[in-house]
């Protein structure tokens, strides 16, 4: 570098300059659920010279007992938190536990607790067996987040036997509401599948919002089917999917774009000849007109624990190409 230009630099990039709600966005981002962490205003420092506007709250201590609890107990929390700004704050806990399919062991998942700051707060253990990472998020007014971890070994005799972990699904757990950040994909297709489209983007027929799904038979004959899959493009061999227990009901909106239509449409595809099946299968048999109709299932006695295929559609052609929407499909 010239002598004459030292000190000067033409930019540089922040690859973390961003927001999640993951096990690396709680360290590696600048924003975790939309809330500011210490990067953010460390990088925009750095960039202006200008200080922060606003302090993050320190977490001075987070301490959990020192010993193996029962699943499902509560658990004292030893907390000591400051403010620079003396503002109020909103503390939460969440746990994390590093095993089972990708997307569980990057999931973060609230806990119940109760207490104050000045009195002190205990967490209710997660229906989980091993150990587990425990996180207290402090949160300011200004809408800075604080983030602490520990760790606790937590023992449950149910989850010990729980033969798939994957993650556990916040209800009510939509697999289409609008086209966004969708938990399972359409690669599942079946019988004559190179004359199925599906577009997740359809704006010509929603019950809903902005979007719905769109699929589309370009055949006069045969049958045909598609699932919504996780993983992607998997037919039961990798661990995936999602830990729906709790729910009760499977629902969706149906229609077709004229006539009637026989379909089948329900989740749950993969048997149990496959290393990694659906932990349980629910359908029924509809005929679709050309009005929106709501249908739902009741699912309370399902076997909800891995359901890897969230929605299952299949129909046949009677001589005419076929176009059918789907919307707000919910388990609840």
């Amino acid at each position: 570098m010239d002598q004459e230009q030292t000190g000067l630099c033409l930019g540089a990039f922040i690859f973390h300059y961003g927001n999640g709600d993951d096990f690396t966005a709680a360290w590696l981002l600048t924003h975790y659920e939309g809330k500011t962490r210490p990067a953010y205003w460390a990088i925009r420092e750095a960039y202006t010279g200008k200080p922060p506007v606003n302090t993050i709250p320190q977490i001075e201590s987070f301490q959990l007992p020192d010993t193996t609890m029962e699943s499902g107990a509560w658990a004292p929390v030893t907390l000591d938190v400051s403010d620079s700004e003396q503002e109020e704050l909103a503390v939460r806990f969440y746990y994390n536990q590093r095993s089972g399919s990708r997307k569980r062991r990057n999931q973060i998942v609230p806990l119940k607790s109760r207490g104050t700051l000045a009195d002190g707060f205990a967490i209710q253990l997660p229906r989980e067996d091993g150990a587990i990472k425990v996180y207290v998020h402090v949160e300011d007014t200004y809408h800075n987040l604080g983030i602490a971890s520990t760790s606790i070994v937590v023992q449950g005799e149910e989850a010990s036997q729980r033969k798939y972990l994957v993650p556990r699904a916040r209800l009510p757990f939509y697999v289409y509401q609008d086209n966004g950040d969708l938990p399972y994909a359409p690669s599942g297709y079946m019988g004559n599948y190179g004359a199925i489209e599906v577009d997740l983007d359809n704006t010509e027929e929603v019950h809903a919002g902005e979007t719905a799904i769109k699929i589309s038979y370009n055949a006069r004959d045969n049958w045909y089917g598609v699932a919504f899959v996780d993983p992607a493009n998997d037919w039961g061999d990798i661990l995936g999917g999602y830990d729906l227990s709790g729910a009760k009901t499977f629902s969706f909106w149906a229609k077709t774009k004229e006539g009637q239509v026989e379909a089948k449409v329900g989740f749950g595809l993969i048997d149990k000849d496959k290393p990694f099946p659906d932990s349980g299968k629910q359908s029924i048999d509809i005929t679709l007109t050309d009005q929106w109709k709501k249908y739902t299932i009741k699912i309370k006695k399902t076997d909800l624990s891995c359901i890897r295929s969230g929605l299952v559609f299949f129909s046949s052609s009677n001589g005419f190409p076929q176009e059918i929407y789907l919307d707000e499909v919910v388990f609840e």
